[in-house]
């Protein structure tokens, strides 16, 4: 099975850390007015680690940069000497052998957080505080959902995977190592969270059977045989592979991008 031949280009939009809200805001002011074929949402994470008394998440050190224009001009053209330094042979094998810094799972996941804060503490300790984050993300969703079938675009909403997902049975020594790190409680809020997410997308979609496809890849690795997470939430390419190809199983489905059978003769 294949999409509809043509030309296709893909916009990639994503924010390492954006929330529901930073993506309706995306989507509402970059993405639609390319009016493309068919959109992919892919969070949930971030939704449960960011406070409900927020909307979306703010980007590390912005008013720092703000405050000092020319500190940030600095900063930004020292950059790429710093990033070629960094790449010399000399230099990583120092970094490796002498110092071995070894990054926190936290750092790993959480690349864009300003503060090192275990992601249990980030999770909502309690049910009211978690419904009142799932809630947060279904109202973004719903609009997401609204705006795109105004606008008669395919909107395909996935639920991201996430560790906790994965099978013991079939876990690797790195990812039991990770699963160690994060701690029981950091699983229990996790797996609670990922419940609510399930119920409120289930519900969605039942809402807007025409405008939307959901789909829940938390537990999309339960049984994959190699190593599929490298920390938290990030893929290995093996993992990526994956669902990429259930992805574009998706796509096949869509009404716009389906190969329209041939006109029979008169």
């Amino acid at each position: 099975l294949r999409i509809r031949e043509g030309n296709y280009r893909v916009i990639n939009a994503a924010v390492p850390g954006y929330t529901s809200g930073n993506e309706l805001a995306g989507l509402a002011l970059q993405i639609l007015p390319y009016q493309p074929d068919a959109i992919v949402v892919l969070n949930g994470y971030a939704d449960l680690m960011l406070p409900s008394t927020e909307n979306e998440t703010n980007i590390p050190y912005v008013e720092k940069f703000l405050n000092n224009a020319a500190g940030h001009l600095w900063f930004d053209l020292t950059q790429d000497m710093k990033r070629w330094l960094n790449q010399t042979y000399l230099v990583k094998a120092t970094q490796y052998w002498v110092l071995k810094p070894q990054p926190t799972v936290e750092q790993l996941t959480m690349a864009v957080r300003e503060e090192s804060v275990p992601l249990a503490q980030r999770l909502p300790a309690n049910t009211t505080e978690l419904e009142r984050r799932v809630k947060r993300y279904q109202n973004h969703q719903t609009q997401m959902v609204r705006l795109t079938a105004a606008a008669q675009i395919p909107l395909v909403l996935v639920v991201q995977p996430e560790i906790t997902g994965r099978s013991t049975n079939n876990l690797s020594l790195r990812e039991r190592e990770l699963l160690s790190e994060l701690g029981s409680t950091y699983t229990q809020r996790v797996q609670a969270g990922y419940g609510q997410l399930d119920t409120k997308t289930g519900q969605l979609q039942r809402s807007f059977p025409q405008n939307v496809k959901v789909l829940n890849f938390y537990k999309l690795y339960q049984n994959f045989p190699g190593q599929a997470f490298s920390d938290a939430i990030h893929l290995t390419d093996e993992a990526n592979t994956v669902m990429a190809d259930r992805l574009y199983k998706t796509f096949l489905e869509l009404p716009r991008l389906q190969i329209q059978p041939a006109k029979q003769p008169q």
